[in-house]
């Protein structure tokens, strides 16, 4: 009788092995499907880590680490992880508050006090959640004629710039804004307070006791990293060598692998590292008028389709990166690419769709708008960084390029996938993205200007840069003085503004009219001042 009962047990768990062997192959495949575009040789491609419910961890990797010798990625190939590393810099100061080391609240000047006093109380939990204020520092190193992998930048020289700054985009806490730079000093934070580098602080916290045996920081970028895929950028109808030749870390800069990724993934589901990092990692911050913020400490906190959703994404050079989980469904993806046209996140967002068989977005019920929306049509440009919104009216819906159909939301705002436009009126709206980061929006006027009124030499004294500002046809010409390689060119957009090439530019007058000076922005940066020279 025991042989028989023995036996019937063997059967059911064969039958149960033989359902899971095929349920995996089925996820084999709809992976694969997804991945078919990357697998072609000889070009970059990705490395795919994925766990989902009692299923076999999954491990897969296409094309090329280097494509000089025709090396294959593999699942244990190094890639860079872009912002995804921001989660471990936030982690670490974590573990110093729980060790009684500081506190959140703390402001960033007991720490780092040679910051200049911004006239606003900036604390270390601004910097984590992006709501400090402090420009972006690669954008401050654009606008100085040397973006980011132009030139070899250390932590000092990083530091030396943001020290320089002597205003801030916003009043902390009052808006979101992602900055890279918030991080950067929370690395240096770290340094100061544990007497040990952010890349050995973490290696002694969290990547040897968690078994991260591929992790490491990008702390020197000399450093030879085996097993470590070289990054591509397309060229023409090839791709060309795009490594990030920088030491600047924390913000970015974690090297480490599919696997690592999915061992720190299932780490804060377990609360390996104590239950209250994981919260406060997932902690969303909330703005000074009572928006909740879509970032917590590191980590984006959203819904993909009706599913709680805890990510991030990276860019750094040519990697492009994501890790992600859906707790809900017991899911987690991480994707490291290295090609500069991968696109990660929607790559996960499809795998996500197919594994866990999610409805598409739905369809909102049509609201009475308190506009015309014919007359919403047109060209508005951003106030930061001059891309151009271009809508249109067609067989009564608004549409954006490529057929994008804007999604009424309410009787004054519209949904896209990017995030949502409400509009104030006919002329205006703001863009509200992904972590409540809002970005204005003007309609464009392009009236012709005199533009031998702007001539001149206009200077900053925080980045220590001076722009030549001169007609070009039916353009301004913002040229670096003495780079003189370095030049934006900028259309008319409204009265005294121009943009182009990723800037805004609003020139400033007096009472008598006369033109001053002029305010540029661009994405990171808002409202930089440069004051007219005189002839």
């Amino acid at each position: 009788m025991r042989f028989i009962v023995q036996l019937a047990g063997l059967v059911i768990l064969f039958l149960h092995l033989g359902a899971a062997s095929a349920a995996h192959g089925d996820l084999v495949a709809k992976v694969d499907a997804i991945f078919k575009s990357t697998a072609n040789a000889p070009a970059p491609g990705c490395a795919l880590g994925l766990r989902y419910a009692d299923q076999p961890i999954m491990t897969r990797a296409y094309g090329q680490t280097d494509l000089e010798h025709g090396i294959s990625n593999t699942p244990d190939t190094i890639f860079e992880a872009g912002s995804v590393s921001k989660q471990f810099t936030a982690a670490a100061i974590l573990l110093l508050a729980q060790d009684g080391k500081l506190s959140l609240s703390d402001s960033v000047h007991k720490y780092l006090p040679e910051l200049p006093d911004y006239g606003s109380r900036i604390s270390i939990d601004h910097l984590l959640t992006h709501t400090s204020g402090l420009r972006d520092w690669g954008s401050l190193v654009e606008i100085a004629g040397w973006p980011r992998g132009t030139r070899a930048v250390t932590m000092e020289q990083a530091l030396a710039l943001i020290v320089r700054q002597r205003s801030l985009n916003f009043t902390p806490g009052t808006e979101y804004s992602y900055s890279n730079t918030g991080y950067v000093l929370a690395a240096l934070i770290v340094q100061r307070i544990s007497g040990q580098s952010l890349a050995e602080f973490t290696r002694k916290r969290m990547f040897v006791p968690l078994g991260m045996s591929h992790t490491s920081w990008r702390d020197n970028f000399r450093r030879v990293v085996p097993q470590r895929a070289i990054a591509y950028s397309k060229e023409g109808d090839g791709y060309e060598q795009d490594m990030p030749f920088e030491d600047v870390y924390g913000h970015g800069g974690l090297l480490s692998s599919v696997g690592d990724l999915l061992i720190w993934n299932e780490a804060l589901k377990q609360n390996k590292l104590g239950s209250e990092i994981t919260q406060q990692l997932q902690h969303q911050a909330t703005l000074s008028d009572g928006r909740l913020s879509d970032y917590g400490h590191g980590l984006f906190m959203q819904e993909y389709l009706g599913v709680k959703e805890i990510s991030h994404g990276g860019a750094t050079a040519g990697y492009r990166t994501w890790l992600g989980r859906f707790p809900q469904h017991d899911l987690s993806i991480a994707l490291l690419c290295n090609s500069g046209d991968a696109k990660p996140g929607r790559m996960a967002h499809e795998l996500a769709q197919a594994i866990l068989a999610l409805p598409g977005a739905p369809i909102l019920p049509a609201v009475p708008l308190a506009f015309t929306d014919a007359a919403l049509a047109g060209s508005f440009f951003n106030q930061r960084n001059a891309t151009r919104v271009n809508l249109t009216y067609r067989d009564g819906q608004l549409m954006l390029p490529g057929d994008t159909l804007l999604r009424q939301t309410s009787a004054n705002s519209f949904a896209v996938k990017s995030g949502t436009f409400i509009f104030a009126g006919h002329d205006n709206f703001i863009a509200r993205a992904p972590g409540s980061e809002t970005t204005g929006y003007q309609r464009v006027t392009g009236a012709m200007q005199n533009l031998s009124t702007y001539s001149g030499r206009y200077r900053n004294d925080e980045v220590m840069v001076t722009y030549e500002v001169s007609p070009e046809s039916d353009k301004l010409a913002f040229r670096l003085s003495d780079k003189p390689d370095t030049v934006f060119h900028l259309a008319p957009l409204a009265a005294d503004t121009f943009g182009g090439d990723d800037i805004v530019v609003r020139f400033k007058r007096n009472a008598a009219k006369k033109i001053i000076g002029a305010s540029v922005s661009s994405e990171r940066m808002f409202d930089l001042a440069f004051q007219r020279k005189a002839d």
